[in-house]
């Protein structure tokens, strides 16, 4: 009978400590993925090695998927939305390709490869579906992924970003409402405040959109809003309406005034904002020796969320 007991016990001391374990390793489990030291991220930039020949269309589809993305990551893993990826801390040198790639980019941020809190990792699984390869560098308040294609893609502490507007916002100068066709293209005397480059992805404008400065409207509810200039990669100036919450999270974008080439003339986007921030664009057509023609009227409100909302006049 004691025999019997004694491997009773001992039966349900295994089980218990079989229990613990299961429990420990499913916690551990969790904590990969758990909200511990969470970073969000936001894309800055997307580089290749000077004097290579990238595929431009590749670039242009990364940037329009990950930027996007919410991506986040703690010291076990990455996530891109909801689909979370394990990583290991590595030691031994990054590849040549990597590290030349790696090199260029930290000189565009005033960084350097020895820095004491550069740390490289590894997928464990790479994440192929976002056409990346496994490896990843931490240096400062920014990420480094790569792409199987020879680009490197540049992410910033999406907090650090916010942190950045917000000191700039109350050193803009304010302008009044009603607006109609100002400040497009830019002048000197119009006293836009400019931005680090760093915010050109923030503010989800094209890839290679550059010079972004800014002025700010009057606030619409809780809503922080600024009026952005920028130039596109042939040069040409826009101007657009960009929202943001009272933590200067983004929220939306509406480009205000544009211009486009036509084979015999010009196309021009002409904005007007009244004083209860109702938007109208108006789309003008000058072609050679003909008057000039309106072709198209788009009116906009102001959602309570933020959003920029097209509408019947």
């Amino acid at each position: 009978m004691l025999k019997i007991i004694n491997r009773f016990v001992l039966i349900v001391l295994c089980f218990c400590f079989a229990l613990i374990v299961n429990a420990n390793d499913q916690k551990n489990s969790h904590n990969i993925f758990d909200n511990s030291n969470l970073v969000q991220w936001q894309l800055i930039l997307i580089d290749y090695l000077s004097g290579s020949s990238p595929d431009f269309e590749h670039r242009r589809a990364l940037y329009k998927s990950l930027n996007d993305m919410v991506i986040k990551s703690n010291n076990h893993s990455v996530s891109f939305n909801n689909d979370s990826f394990e990583i290991k801390e590595i030691t031994d040198e990054l590849p040549q390709d990597i590290h030349n790639l790696l090199l260029e980019e930290l000189q565009h941020f005033n960084l350097n490869s020895f820095q004491q809190d550069k740390k490289c990792f590894s997928f464990i699984k790479s994440p192929t579906q976002y056409d990346l390869n496994q490896y990843l560098v931490f240096i400062s308040d920014y990420l480094f992924l790569f792409s199987n294609d020879g680009l490197v893609l540049t992410f910033k502490n999406e907090e650090k970003i916010r942190n950045y507007l917000a000191s700039q916002y109350d050193k803009l100068k304010s302008v009044k409402l009603p607006l109609t066709n100002r400040f497009w293209p830019p002048e000197s005397k119009d006293e836009f405040s400019p931005f680090s480059d760093e915010l050109i992805y923030f503010f989800k404008g094209s890839i290679d959109d550059s010079d972004a400065q800014s002025l700010k409207l009057r606030k619409y509810n809780d809503i922080n809003l600024l009026l952005l200039s920028s130039y596109t990669i042939a040069g040409a100036p826009q101007l657009s309406i960009v929202s943001l919450d009272n933590s200067f999270k983004f929220i939306d974008r509406l480009e205000l005034s544009q211009e486009y080439e036509l084979e015999d003339g010009v196309s021009w986007i002409k904005y007007n904002i009244d004083k209860n921030y109702f938007i109208t664009l108006n789309e003008v057509e000058y072609r050679h020796n003909k008057s000039p023609k309106s072709v198209s009227k788009t009116f906009y409100k102001i959602s309570d969320n933020g959003k920029f909302i097209k509408v019947n006049n």
